[in-house]
Protein backbone atom coordinates (compact mmCIF):
# COMPACT_ATOMS: atom_id res chain seq x y z
CA UNK A 1 0.00 0.00 0.00
CA UNK A 2 0.82 3.64 -0.50
CA UNK A 3 0.85 4.16 2.73
CA UNK A 4 2.73 1.59 4.15
CA UNK A 5 6.94 2.68 5.64
CA UNK A 6 8.20 -0.42 4.02
CA UNK A 7 8.22 -1.92 0.51
CA UNK A 8 7.96 -5.42 0.09
CA UNK A 9 9.48 -7.54 -2.46
CA UNK A 10 7.72 -10.24 -4.26
CA UNK A 11 9.85 -13.24 -6.35
CA UNK A 12 8.05 -15.70 -7.88
CA UNK A 13 8.85 -18.40 -10.35
CA UNK A 14 5.35 -19.50 -11.97
CA UNK A 15 4.65 -22.96 -13.72
CA UNK A 16 1.95 -23.48 -16.24
CA UNK A 17 0.23 -26.36 -17.45
CA UNK A 18 -0.78 -26.10 -21.12
CA UNK A 19 -3.40 -28.33 -22.57
CA UNK A 20 -2.95 -26.78 -25.87
CA UNK A 21 0.80 -26.32 -27.03
CA UNK A 22 -0.31 -23.06 -29.28
CA UNK A 23 -0.42 -21.19 -25.77
CA UNK A 24 3.22 -22.34 -25.11
CA UNK A 25 4.38 -21.13 -28.57
CA UNK A 26 2.37 -17.64 -27.90
CA UNK A 27 4.03 -16.94 -24.43
CA UNK A 28 7.49 -18.00 -25.33
CA UNK A 29 6.99 -15.92 -28.98
CA UNK A 30 5.78 -12.81 -26.68
CA UNK A 31 7.47 -13.16 -23.20
CA UNK A 32 7.96 -9.73 -22.24
CA UNK A 33 4.18 -9.12 -23.31
CA UNK A 34 2.97 -12.28 -20.86
CA UNK A 35 5.28 -11.05 -18.05
CA UNK A 36 4.28 -7.67 -18.00
CA UNK A 37 -0.07 -8.72 -17.76
CA UNK A 38 1.53 -11.04 -14.56
CA UNK A 39 3.15 -8.32 -13.04
CA UNK A 40 0.59 -5.65 -13.59
CA UNK A 41 -2.05 -8.49 -11.91
CA UNK A 42 -0.37 -8.61 -9.29
CA UNK A 43 0.84 -5.48 -9.03
CA UNK A 44 -3.63 -4.66 -8.88
CA UNK A 45 -4.14 -7.11 -6.43
CA UNK A 46 -1.72 -5.47 -3.60
CA UNK A 47 -2.65 -2.05 -4.57
CA UNK A 48 -6.13 -3.01 -4.15
CA UNK A 49 -5.72 -4.03 -1.07
CA UNK A 50 -5.00 -0.63 0.44
CA UNK A 51 -8.88 0.05 0.51
CA UNK A 52 -9.86 -3.37 2.07
CA UNK A 53 -10.22 -3.40 6.50
CA UNK A 54 -6.75 -2.96 8.38
CA UNK A 55 -5.01 -5.90 8.73
CA UNK A 56 -6.41 -8.09 5.89
CA UNK A 57 -3.85 -9.53 3.99
CA UNK A 58 -3.64 -10.63 -0.06
CA UNK A 59 -2.48 -14.30 0.40
CA UNK A 60 -0.24 -16.34 -1.91
CA UNK A 61 -3.28 -18.33 -3.01
CA UNK A 62 -5.15 -15.10 -4.13
CA UNK A 63 -2.27 -13.53 -5.91
CA UNK A 64 -2.32 -17.23 -7.91
CA UNK A 65 -5.38 -16.91 -9.20
CA UNK A 66 -4.87 -13.58 -10.23
CA UNK A 67 -2.30 -14.47 -12.51
CA UNK A 68 -4.19 -17.90 -14.10
CA UNK A 69 -7.41 -15.68 -15.06
CA UNK A 70 -5.44 -12.79 -16.31
CA UNK A 71 -3.62 -15.69 -18.64
CA UNK A 72 -7.19 -17.42 -19.15
CA UNK A 73 -8.89 -13.87 -20.13
CA UNK A 74 -6.67 -13.07 -22.71
CA UNK A 75 -5.53 -16.76 -24.31
CA UNK A 76 -8.45 -17.83 -25.81
CA UNK A 77 -10.47 -20.98 -25.50
CA UNK A 78 -9.05 -23.78 -22.56
CA UNK A 79 -5.12 -23.23 -23.67
CA UNK A 80 -4.11 -23.42 -19.77
CA UNK A 81 -4.88 -26.05 -17.62
CA UNK A 82 -3.45 -24.67 -14.52
CA UNK A 83 -1.03 -22.04 -12.73
CA UNK A 84 1.46 -22.67 -10.09
CA UNK A 85 4.30 -20.71 -7.94
CA UNK A 86 7.19 -23.06 -8.04
CA UNK A 87 8.52 -20.93 -5.89
CA UNK A 88 6.89 -17.77 -3.74
CA UNK A 89 8.73 -15.46 -1.20
CA UNK A 90 8.18 -11.76 -0.06
CA UNK A 91 10.79 -9.79 1.77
Amino acid sequence: PSAAKELVYITADISIDYSDQRAYHEIQDNLSFYRGLIYDSLHKTLNAQTGEKPGSQVTEADMLEVVETTLRKVLPGNMISRVVFKSFKTS
